[in-house]
């Protein structure tokens, strides 16, 4: 399987080698020019539209006629964009039938633990289940279960932010109260004051 990733990779480095070798023929920057080119290539654009947009990067760059450059250079991206395609098809494909054969291994065993059961030993169903379920533990649904934990992790989070803003608001109304408290004071000394003048 890693040998199948590592072939998609090196199919995009394969096409990046060959358009770097392919700009320098012509005299070109590859660094400045690989990079414009690729952009092209990557985007949503038709492939129409990719021509044009490389005819237009490299007019008045190169002597070579463009038409013909940008023709070779958007059929050899495609051919490489088909090849990767097809290796990543084909390694879907095979980790799938990785993935069937491991369950049909998983079934042969469980097949087997219920074979070699004797008849003087035989169970009821709800047994050679819990039997089955503790040899073969992976049949919980771990998803389900990490999902609930990071579903009450969440909540927990979410109701520690909503104490913290609940608390910083009650310091903040008590703050505003004292501060209200302390103008009704100096207000009250500031009247006591003034009458005391005069009188």
């Amino acid at each position: 399987m890693a040998d199948s990733t590592s072939d998609i990779s090196d199919g995009c480095e394969e096409f990046k080698d060959w358009l770097s070798s392919r700009l320098k023929t012509l005299g070109l920057d590859e660094d400045v020019f690989g990079n414009y080119v690729t952009g092209v290539l990557d985007s949503e654009d038709t492939d129409e539209e990719r021509k044009d947009a490389l005819i237009g990067i490299l007019d008045g760059m190169t002597e070579y006629p463009l038409e013909d450059l940008c023709s070779e250079v958007l059929n050899r991206w495609k051919s490489s964009r088909a090849e990767i395609i097809k290796k990543r098809v084909l390694l879907k494909e095979q980790k799938e039938a990785e993935k069937q054969n491991k369950l049909a291994e998983i079934m042969e065993k469980q097949a087997s633990v219920v074979c070699t059961i004797k008849p003087a030993q035989e169970k009821s169903d709800d047994n050679i289940k819990k039997m089955l379920v503790a040899q073969y533990g992976m049949f919980k649904n771990m998803n389900a279960q990490l999902v609930a934990d990071q579903e009450k992790e969440k909540r927990e989070r979410m109701k520690q932010e909503n104490d913290q803003r609940k608390q910083q608001i009650r310091e903040a109304q008590e703050k505003q109260k004292q501060k209200a408290e302390e103008r009704k004071e100096k207000e009250k000394k500031r009247t006591q004051k003034g009458e005391r003048r005069t009188r």
